[in-house]
């Protein structure tokens, strides 16, 4: 049972309550790199910066939407989900072999990246007081990558053709983290969490590191509206059927959080 220090003012009430739900605005600076072996290839895959070598947009908007209920006991769940997906076209600077092809230098090559985040855990809240609230949490942060490439490229060492090649791969990652709640205010609350995990498993390996904190004002008893700041960092190695390869994926920036709540 989680260690009770005082009661919490009638009017600081925020943090004793029984469901939630966030919808958030995200809108992150991103860096990104890929590549994609073919296991039949002679050459080895470019790792594939996307944003120079394929004119992605460094910027993306990404809904959110995170929700949770305590469970009793000092114990809570929670799931979020989010997706980032960019598109770009222009002509590439140097030769970019991906998935067995070989897309020349100067070739005028279509890409897209769509990524899919599925957050889930069961946290612990192992000290609570008058105004605050610190957790423990352990948890799967899930991400299915897709990405596609198309334009003229050559296929083992043929004449340039019309190519288009997609891989798609689903990386889990266990995580174990924190969280904490402090109550400014009767109406200001502060939040933050922090997940991290470095892990090696049979067919993938690979790091994870996601902070995220906010700050809220309760507009109303059961909503509140807040100004918040994310950062992600992966890093992937990966041995499937669909993808061989590695990602290297980072993204941080600010969002505006709209929260309801219920007791």
């Amino acid at each position: 049972m989680a260690l009770t220090l005082a009661p919490l003012p009638a009017h600081a009430d925020s943090i004793n309550e029984n469901y939630w739900i966030e919808v958030s605005y995200f809108r992150p600076s991103v860096d990104s790199a890929v590549y994609v072996e073919d296991r039949t290839a002679t050459i080895p895959a470019t790792v594939i910066d996307l944003e120079q070598d394929l004119h992605f947009e460094q910027h993306a908007s990404a809904p959110t939407v995170h929700a949770g209920l305590k469970l009793g006991n000092g114990f809570r769940a929670f799931f979020e989900y989010f997706s980032i997906d960019r598109d770009a076209q222009g002509t590439i600077n140097r030769d970019i072999h991906f998935a067995n092809l070989t897309f020349p230098a100067t070739a005028n090559v279509a890409s897209s990246f769509e990524t899919d985040t599925y957050r889930a855990g069961v946290g612990w809240d192992f000290l609570t007081g008058k105004d605050f609230v610190l957790g423990a949490a352990v948890g799967l942060h899930a991400t299915n990558f897709a990405i596609t490439l198309e334009g003229e490229a050559s296929f083992a060492g043929q004449s340039a053709a019309f190519e288009s090649r997609r891989r798609s791969a689903l990386a889990p990652l266990p995580t174990l983290g924190i969280y904490g709640i402090y109550q400014v205010t009767p109406n200001l609350r502060l939040q933050g969490r922090a997940d991290y995990l470095k892990l090696t498993l049979n067919n993938a390996s690979g790091r994870i590191l996601n902070a995220e904190a906010a700050l809220l004002y309760e507009l109303h008893d059961n909503v509140a509206l807040g100004l918040g700041y994310r950062h992600v960092d992966m890093r992937l190695e990966i041995a499937k059927p669909e993808w061989v390869g590695g990602i290297d994926y980072r993204f941080n920036g600010p969002h505006v959080v709209l929260r309801g709540s219920f007791r």
